[in-house]
């Protein structure tokens, strides 16, 4: 496992009620954290990438160690063939419509996602609680392959059957309210707004002007640049890959 670190700018003002003492800070409505991105090259909008982020979860995470960490999932076992993988639910999850996530609605949201990885051959619903995936090969999946398929959709109709600590409100602008029934805990932050610059200066003019508080990936040689703009700071925030 190797870490690569990307750069996250953020402006220190947007901290101020986090230390010393909250009452110095006035009361402007709902804690709201407002975070910029810029188009990339291949013209493909990040923006719902980015709201997956905050609005949908994986089965089975990758933890910094490599080894899995469960999150929809309460548990994994394989056969002893190696042919299948078996997952439990966790039971006090909800979706964002309220019903209780069940294994055939999974099955159903991760049945169009499968292709991502071609050593499934197919996906089951056991019962309410198990799902099934099918091995071409025995052993080709390990637990923290399943990371790369998130429990989600991006059907208009369907955005509330995701699962994370925030819920997608509207989609233009792309904005997420807090989810309360988040089965880890209440946020402390009620909305997170994303907003998509066409490039990287228009996101760093959009920082200075106090339009976000953060931006997302930042590249290396515009670290001094942004920190130029005053009270601003960059932070790097490692992740893992493989």
């Amino acid at each position: 496992v190797r870490a690569s670190a990307v750069f996250v700018a953020a402006m220190a003002v947007a901290c101020a009620a986090c230390r010393g003492n909250a009452t110095d800070v006035p009361p402007s409505g709902p804690l709201a954290v407002k975070i910029g991105t810029f188009l990339p090259k291949s013209g493909r909008s990040p923006l719902v990438d980015l709201a997956g982020v905050f609005s949908s979860e994986p089965l089975v995470a990758a933890a910094w160690d490599g080894r899995p960490a469960f999150r929809l999932a309460k548990s994994l076992e394989e056969s002893e063939d190696g042919r299948q993988l078996t997952v439990t639910l966790r039971s006090d999850v909800r979706f964002h419509n309220g019903d209780t996530i069940t294994a055939p609605v999974v099955r159903d949201l991760l049945a169009r996602k499968i292709s991502a990885l071609p050593e499934i051959a197919g996906i089951a619903a056991l019962d309410d609680r198990r799902l099934q995936f099918s091995l071409h090969k025995a052993s080709s999946v390990k637990p923290e392959d399943l990371s790369t398929m998130l429990v989600d959709s991006n059907d208009p109709e369907r955005l509330g059957l995701r699962t994370g600590p925030f819920k997608v409100a509207s989609t233009e602008p792309m904005v997420l309210d807090r989810f309360d029934g988040y089965y880890q805990g209440k946020p402390s932050v009620e909305r997170v707004e994303l907003r998509e610059y066409p490039t990287h200066r228009a996101a760093w003019t959009g920082m200075m002007r106090r339009e976000v508080n953060f931006l997302h990936e930042v590249s290396r040689d515009a670290i001094d640049f942004v920190e130029a703009g005053g009270d601003i700071r960059a932070y790097p925030l490692l992740r893992p890959f493989y």
